[in-house]
């Protein structure tokens, strides 16, 4: 089982699997549409219980947290409720679907929550192979 990490704005083949990992589709304010996001909707599925919670996304932004404690807050949600249920899925995509790739906004995945959600993945599911 392959998991993958991508960037949203980036092209991909139609025989790939595409999860969109954000919560929403607006821009960093959270209240302005994105009309990129809007426009490309490449993605088979949209699971927002991978996405980080809402105040962790903004506190990041706003550095009024660090890295470390935004992937503490994170794990945290993928390890209860939505995020939960939301890692089982993906887990169950991959053993259907084959290769899966996240996807987010950010351009490479260096401080961005699919590196976390990569490393929790491989962590809870130790058959899955990483590929960046």
């Amino acid at each position: 089982m392959i998991l993958k990490s991508g960037c949203a704005f980036k092209h991909y083949g139609p025989e790939e699997t595409l999860v969109l990992t954000t919560s929403r589709l607006t821009k960093n304010d959270g209240v302005t549409p994105d009309p990129d996001l809007e426009r490309i909707a490449i993605w088979n599925h949209w699971i927002t219980g991978l996405a980080p919670p809402p105040k962790a996304v903004g506190g990041w932004y706003r550095k009024e947290i660090n890295w470390e404690e935004f992937t503490r807050r994170y794990q945290e949600h993928l390890s209860t409720g939505a995020g939960k249920a939301a890692t089982n899925f993906l887990y169950c995509l991959l053993e259907k679907r084959g290769p899966v790739t996240v996807l987010c906004v950010e351009d490479t995945p260096e401080h961005c929550h699919r590196s976390i959600l990569l490393d929790y993945m491989k962590e809870k599911y130790p058959r899955i192979e990483i590929e960046c």
